[in-house]
């Protein structure tokens, strides 16, 4: 049998794949021819259906109105009473669904219309009027309406002659004599915001019940008509919308060609469609009914059409592939053995010319083989070695062999793609060499367990005495690099104390300048005292005044003591703050200074700008701003020196804090330069030069901002750029 297969194997995928297809051709076109004569007959029963149900519901909305015409024929003038009790007999709702009003309309001549309007209020109709205005050949007014639906009440006197369409059929019914349904309309007198396509059916009413004569005669004996209005798609919903939930019914006033002429759609979407067209012919109007329902290749029996086809197909395919795999299976063993065997000769080669050494393990057997170049890199001969995996177990050095296991174990588990390990072999002569060694299962047992891995190992140990030294190299820099930051730290710490002690000796100096104004007054008013006293002059009120005197003066400098005390307290915690509050502080204790010196100053901030940050450290930015531009206005002549405090809110939820000085301005040349740590353009021992470099360290560091300077017309400004809100 294997011998037959083997020598006719080429041509059997042919005959069954031939076979199968022609076999799944013919069934499916039959099961195609079925379903198409099925969906046929199925549309022409519902065409059929559909044309039935809506003849019957129009015969029976003309008997409704043929049997109005006795209730007119048996009364001088139906009155509202007896035209509601004609409605509540017939059971017209409750048996004839779709109906949108039955109403009575009444024809009267030009000539009649205000008498006729007046006669009509005082049988109760309050404010009958007959609408829309405007003149016509006669008129024919509602005055009795059953609505189905919720209606104005301005309906009553509407003209159901002045539409065309309404007009036209209740004319052609007048002259025949006859029930006759009326062309598409959208009914005027309908007052729902929806409006849609409808149509009317109506019966004329004649006086004397007189039908005969000509159509001359018919018109002088109109008395009026009694007519029934309808939605066109609530009419079709009546029928039964639901009895053919997957077919699509569309009704058209005459022909169906014409979209205009369309009175309802059911609008069940459909890609492509089956059609039948049927007409419908009542009281001398045709109508255009067209049934369509999705194609055999569209609807849902196209599953079937193709499944049918398609399991003889995939049978075809199975069968193919078994027998092409029971033909193939034994070739494919040999040749996968040959391929095996050429591959690991051609990897050995490979990895000896490369200088690696090759090694090959069963997993079962214990069995191990180390190819020569593996022997050689640990210093062994050909014949030194047996073929045993103990051999390199044992070589393994004691600190690396727990690891080495646990990734053998991550690879036979499935862990890991392929087995590597770097670990230290013992060569012939005692000493350890850095081997990197890599593997792979090449084979498996029936449950799917390695039971072969080969690899290979090479020595690493050059590599791993490089790596050696850079870690000692790596941990001398981190030395070298601590070293120096702490250096930093420590330099950057003495130049902040430096600054703080030059603004400290700034401070005491204008601590001086506040005491020696309320100092003198103290010291005036106890020699005024003792004048007084002296000559006898002395009173208790001159003791009270020169005491609460004295008590203030005192007060005022233990404030300037308190501000002082403030300005050089430790705190380190951030806090959302006033600007107006640290600007007041700093005008408290510079203010008899620049007074002194002519200097004014202007303070234009919002009360409500609150900064988040540390409040002190943006209380020694700002003085150390400010005592900068007094320095630069001592010696400026003239009377115009004038610092300029500025803050605002920018676009961007920054808050700008500009100090502005007329002063003169900075050279061009140094002024790039003036945040550089020890830089000065005052002179020799009148500053530091580290209060502006200090000044931006701090924005940055805990305001993380900005600071910018730059010359103005008069002076120069400085620009602090701070988060107006919590960071």
């Amino acid at each position: 049998m294997l011998l037959f297969i083997k020598k006719f194997h080429k041509f059997w995928p042919h005959i069954i794949i031939t076979s199968g297809f022609l076999i799944a051709i013919f069934i499916g076109c039959f099961t195609y021819q079925y379903y198409q004569e099925k969906d046929r007959i199925r549309l022409e029963l519902a065409s059929h259906k559909m044309s039935f149900l809506i003849k019957s519901n129009l015969l029976a909305y003309k008997h409704i109105l043929e049997h109005s015409l006795s209730l007119f024929n048996s009364s001088h003038r139906v009155t509202p009473d007896e035209w509601e009790m004609f409605f509540k007999e017939q059971k017209v709702y409750e048996n004839l669904k779709g109906i949108q009003e039955l109403a009575y309309s009444e024809i009267v001549p030009p000539n009649e219309k205000k008498e006729y309007e007046k006669r009509m209020r005082k049988e109760g109709f309050a404010d009958f009027k007959i609408h829309p205005k405007g003149d016509r050949e006669l008129y024919n007014p509602i005055i009795y309406l059953k609505s189905f639906k919720q209606r104005n009440a301005s309906t009553l006197g509407y003209d159901m002659f002045y539409e065309k369409i309404s007009r036209e059929a209740m004319t052609e019914a007048m002259q025949s004599t006859e029930v006759t349904i009326s062309a598409k309309t959208t009914l005027s007198q309908e007052f729902d915001k929806n409006i849609q396509a409808g149509f009317l059916i109506c019966l004329p009413i004649y006086k004397h019940s007189s039908k005969s004569g000509t159509p001359q005669n018919r018109t002088l004996e109109i008395q009026g008509f009694v007519y029934a209005s309808f939605h066109a798609s609530e009419f079709m919903n009546a029928i039964g919308k639901t009895t053919f939930p997957d077919i699509n019914f569309e009704l058209y006033d005459g022909n169906a060609s014409n979209p205009e002429n369309l009175l309802y759609d059911s609008n069940i979407k459909l890609k492509s469609a089956l059609c039948k067209k049927t007409d419908i012919k009542m009281n001398g109007r045709t109508w255009s009914l067209v049934c369509k329902t999705s194609s055999t290749l569209k609807s849902e029996n196209i599953y079937i059409i193709f499944l049918i086809p398609s399991l003889i197909l995939i049978v075809t395919l199975l069968l193919y592939l078994l027998l092409q795999s029971l033909v193939k299976a034994k070739m494919d063993a040999l040749q996968a053995g040959e391929k095996l065997h050429a591959s690991e000769e051609r990897l050995l080669f490979a990895l000896e010319g490369a200088g690696d050494g090759f090694w090959d393990w069963n997993l079962k057997t214990d069995e191990a083989f180390y190819s020569k170049r593996w022997k050689e890199i640990l210093g062994y001969e050909e014949n030194d070695i047996s073929n045993n995996f103990d051999e390199w177990k044992s070589r393994v050095h004691p600190e690396d062999i727990k690891q080495a296991f646990v990734d053998i174990q991550s690879h036979i588990d499935g862990e890991s793609d392929i087995y590597m390990n770097e670990h230290r072999l013992k060569c012939k002569d005692g000493s350890y060499k850095w081997l990197l060694s890599r593997g792979l299962a090449v084979s498996w047992d029936i449950d799917g367990n390695p039971i072969r891995i080969v690899g290979s190992h090479n020595d690493i140990s050059e590599r791993k005495e490089m790596e050696e030294e850079l870690k000692m190299y790596a941990h001398d820099l981190e030395t070298k690099i601590a070293i120096e930051v702490e250096k930093n730290r420590l330099q950057q710490e003495k130049v902040f104390n430096q600054a703080r002690h030059a603004q400290m000796g700034e401070m005491i100096g204008m601590i001086a300048h506040q005491w020696r104004q309320p100092l003198n007054a103290v010291s005036g008013a106890a020699v005024n005292l003792g004048l007084k006293q002296k000559f006898g002059m002395l009173k208790d009120e001159d003791i009270e005044e020169t005491s609460e005197f004295i008590q203030n003066s005192a007060k005022q400098m233990s404030e300037t003591i308190d501000d002082f005390m403030n300005f050089f307290k430790s705190n380190s915690e951030k806090e959302l703050f006033s600007l107006t509050e640290v600007v007041h502080n700093i005008e408290h204790l510079i203010d008899a200074q620049l007074k002194t010196h002519g200097i004014e100053m202007e303070v234009i901030i919002g009360d409500a700008l609150k900064i988040y940050g540390n409040k002190n450290e943006l209380t020694h930015i700002l003085l150390n701003l400010i005592m900068n531009a007094r320095d630069a206005l001592k010696t400026k002549m003239g009377t115009d020196k004038k610092i300029t405090i500025h803050a605002s809110l920018e676009s961007d939820g920054l808050c700008s804090i500009k100090v502005i000085d007329n002063g003169g301005g900075i050279d061009t040349a140094i002024i790039d330069k003036i945040f550089n740590p020890y830089f000065t353009t005052k002179e020799q021992g009148e500053g530091t030069g580290i209060g502006l470099h200090m000044a931006k360290e701090i924005i940055q560091r805990s305001f993380n901002g900005s600071i910018t300077v730059k010359n103005t017309d008069k002076g120069v400004a400085f620009t602090l750029y701070l988060n107006a809100s919590k960071l």
